[in-house]
């Protein structure tokens, strides 16, 4: 017996988190061959011209849909503690929302979306090229950071956070450089975080193109930690590949990074639950009402000189 799915998508050779996981679940899928695979990039808000099969939209941005969606599952996920009661109309209505984690599992059921139309589905891990041993060219001399994320979603990702924690990291060590893999320039911040000085910035290396698989490997295997400061985390992707290479992990210990790190994990950086703020709720309408995390300042100055001064590696 064959299975027909079809993939509704955006753009599934974005550089985002859910066009990577399509990607990644897409050609997992297709090494079975009862398993027919159709993909429609959806670039406007008309309907769907549904065929037979299981219909998926793989996205965040379904908040325009019917209500009565009920021919289509909807693989999605959110990074805070609730959903918007639009989300939980549509899923209701729906055959049922297709979530990474227990994380989700928990937000969108406290948020009113009835339990037998949540579907555990955990993200598929890309195992391409972790068993190579090309090095991202940087003098190997130097200990590095690295951080990997799309700038549009710095507030979500804490990256004022980690900056304030690495000025001070800039003071403390010698020859400590902080690697962002995002899509920004030195300039962008200077002007979004004011705090900066030039100091921080020659300790700053800043990867603003798109790296293909390879690279992006050897970019992780040529750094010393990975770390992400986010507020909110629906999966933590970025996470995967340094956990596959053994790189150390310091990130929030909230959200739905826990689906697959130890509640005991040394690295988690503390944190305390606070309500999306005005300025943070016009980045992310959606957010409104909903409460994500804080992580500290200076428990993230401590886990990095942590990792500075002892040799550590994921296990």
């Amino acid at each position: 017996m064959s299975i027909k799915i079809n993939w509704y998508t955006y753009k599934i050779s974005s550089i985002s988190g859910y066009s990577d996981e399509l990607r990644t679940i897409v050609k997992e899928l297709n090494k079975y061959k009862s398993i027919k695979q159709n993909i429609y990039e959806f670039y406007n808000k008309g309907g769907f011209n549904f065929s037979n099969g299981i219909n998926i939209f793989h996205t965040y941005r379904f908040g325009y849909l019917p209500f009565n969606s009920n021919n289509l599952f909807i693989r999605t996920m959110l990074e805070t503690d609730r959903i918007p009661q639009n989300w939980v109309y549509i899923i209701n209505n729906s055959r049922g929302a297709i979530v990474p984690g227990n994380f989700n599992i928990e937000t969108f059921s406290n948020s009113g979306v009835y339990k037998n139309h949540l579907i555990k589905f955990n993200s598929i891990i890309n195992t391409d090229y972790v068993d190579d041993d090309t090095i991202y060219p940087l003098d190997k001399k130097a200990f590095y950071f690295l951080s990997v994320f799309d700038y549009r979603h710095r507030i979500r990702k804490g990256l004022d956070i980690l900056l304030k924690s690495f000025e001070v990291i800039v003071n403390k060590y010698n020859n400590v450089y902080l690697i962002l893999k995002t899509n920004t320039t030195k300039d962008d911040l200077l002007r979004n975080y004011k705090f900066i000085n030039e100091k921080i910035l020659n300790n700053i290396i800043i990867i603003n193109k798109v790296l293909n698989r390879k690279e992006l490997m050897a970019l992780y295997r040529v750094s010393d930690t990975f770390v992400l400061s986010s507020r909110g985390e629906g999966i933590g992707r970025t996470l995967f590949d340094a956990i596959l290479l053994n790189k150390p992990i310091i990130t929030t210990g909230w959200g739905g990074v826990k689906e697959f790190i130890p509640e005991d994990y040394d690295l988690f950086i503390n944190y305390k639950l606070r309500f999306v703020n005005e300025d943070e709720y016009l980045t992310y309408p959606g957010f409104y009402g909903s409460k994500w995390a804080e992580p500290s300042v200076n428990d993230l100055i401590d886990k990095m000189s942590y990792v500075i001064e002892n040799k550590y590696s994921f296990n």
